[in-house]
């Protein structure tokens, strides 16, 4: 389905949820970069929406006036697959080296 502005991706609720989840928590970044390459533009619209609906909105609010609707839809979708890839890079990263395991934390609050 479509409007003026582009895609208007329909939501799964969990199954978006799930999968967002799933993707994020891949341990081994082949897999994972793997998977989001198997994803169309449609599957990452629809199945990701809560990443790609406000990446496109804000692409969307800064350059609308000089690039074409496909052209930014195609940008969220390349930022959106970064954002999930790049999600828990530091969690996947030191995952291989199980005696330094990775504690985040927020200290002075």
């Amino acid at each position: 389905m479509q409007d003026s502005y582009g895609a208007r991706p329909e939501t799964t609720g969990e199954k978006a949820v799930s999968l967002l989840s799933r993707l994020e928590s891949l341990p081994d970044e082949t897999q994972l970069m793997a998977e989001l390459d198997a994803l169309s533009d449609d599957d990452v619209a629809r199945l990701l929406h809560r990443r790609y609906g406000p990446t496109y909105l804000n692409l969307f609010s800064l350059f609308r006036q000089e690039m074409p609707t496909a052209k930014l839809r195609e940008m969220a979708v390349r930022v959106t697959k970064a954002a999930i890839r790049s999600a828990s890079a530091a969690e996947r990263w030191l995952g291989r080296y199980p005696e330094n395991p990775l504690q985040l934390c927020l200290s002075g609050w």
